[in-house]
């Protein structure tokens, strides 16, 4: 994928207008192309005393996504493809740093048939082993939250992770 061009295809097709694929508390999704999506993200602003409420600029938070995501990605866990950063543009409603990743066409647990919620949740098991021995905490990440399931590929997908850390060294205070 040339960030460039996804750059220019985003500021041009991108406005005040434009409906989002999805939004979070995090960040917002748009509809690049029908294989990409850029997640713009706003940086979390919560106040919060459990360590794991990360708080910086929507740089600090598209880069700490990026980077996990990444990491998971080569470590073949079933999550997007991350394809690179979006720098803001001052002059454009885009005006916070993103995420360009692959479009993930999939169903909401909670819209899954009960033999489907079975095969999510069996999944979701196998990724969360995979996650552990990465040393990550999954903070906000269930079964059915922060996953799609495509029912073509039969395949869980895990997204969002602006709140994961690492375990080592994690405290509660």
């Amino acid at each position: 994928m040339d960030l460039g061009e996804l750059t220019e295809k985003a500021v041009r097709s991108i406005d005040r207008e434009t409906e989002p694929l999805g939004k979070g508390d995090d960040g917002i999704v748009y509809l690049i192309n029908e294989k990409v999506v850029l997640k713009l993200h706003r940086g979390i602003r919560r106040q919060g005393k459990a360590p794991y409420f990360y708080h910086g600029s929507s740089r600090d938070s598209a880069e700490h996504e990026f980077n996990i995501g990444m990491e998971l990605y080569q470590h073949e866990l079933q999550v997007p493809q991350f394809y690179g950063l979006f720098e803001p543009r001052r002059s454009s409603p885009l005006n916070c740093w993103g995420i360009f990743m692959e479009r993930i066409t999939g169903t909401c647990y909670k819209e899954l048939p009960g033999w489907l919620k079975k095969e999510v949740r069996r999944q979701f098991k196998d990724q969360e082993r995979l996650i552990i021995r990465l040393d990550y905490k999954q903070i906000d990440s269930y079964s059915d939250y922060n996953t799609l399931f495509d029912r073509q590929k039969r395949k869980l997908y895990l997204y969002d992770f602006v709140r994961w850390e690492r375990s080592h060294g994690f405290r509660q205070k």
